[in-house]
């Protein structure tokens, strides 16, 4: 992040950064420098398909565009049978909108993997980091989730989490960082509570 960047599908420096999330936002940045990176780590597994799916894509554009005012740089994950990058903190993403429209549900709950690519795309940046998780079930495998989780926390990085009403509560508060950065929601109300949560992200105001 020290060197300059380049356009197109390139590493942006942080000047070139402010400049692309305003016009993909269209929102003005309050700062004059970014406070850190946020990614929004979705469960695309075939329990989501439907309604949930499309609420998680919904909240998610809120939650850009919330984190954007912020001063945050965004990466999405989507994780089913294994995870996949939707959108690079590092790169240039013109259009968020057709990028999230694109994601769809299927598969198991491969949790771990979500995590450990979200931290790893975290590794790269600077600033304060924040993985909030979206999910509606159990993972795949429970320790390695929580192995995961802890790996992030090691590295200084926050973990918000929000589930659905079919989720598990307790579970997902041990994914966390603390009691109160986890949630559980109805499904009906799950666009409105993942756009909320970029609200958590510290600015350091």
């Amino acid at each position: 992040m020290s060197n300059p960047g380049k356009r197109g599908n390139q590493d942006l420096a942080h000047g070139d950064w402010i400049g692309e999330l305003e016009k993909a936002s269209g929102m003005k940045y309050e700062g004059s420098q970014l406070h850190g990176t946020t990614v929004l780590a979705i469960d695309c597994s075939g329990s989501m398909d439907g309604e949930k799916i499309a609420k998680a894509k919904k909240g998610a554009l809120g939650y850009i565009r919330t984190a954007t005012s912020r001063g945050f740089s965004i990466g999405i994950v989507k994780f089913s049978s294994i995870a996949e990058i939707i959108v690079d903190p590092l790169k240039s993403n013109r259009d968020f909108n057709l990028q999230i429209e694109r994601v769809n549900a299927s598969g198991s709950t491969n949790m771990a993997e979500g995590l450990l690519l979200s931290v790893k795309l975290l590794e790269r940046t600077i600033g304060k980091r924040t993985i909030c998780l979206v999910t509606d079930g159990m993972p795949d495998n429970r320790d390695a989730t929580l192995s995961a989780a802890k790996r992030a926390k090691e590295k200084g990085i926050e973990i918000i989490t929000i589930g659905t009403d079919d989720a598990d509560g307790a579970f997902l508060a041990e994914l966390a960082s603390s009691q109160k950065h986890s949630y559980k929601v109805d499904s009906d109300k799950l666009d409105e509570v993942i756009a909320a949560a970029a609200r958590l992200l510290p600015t350091g105001k």
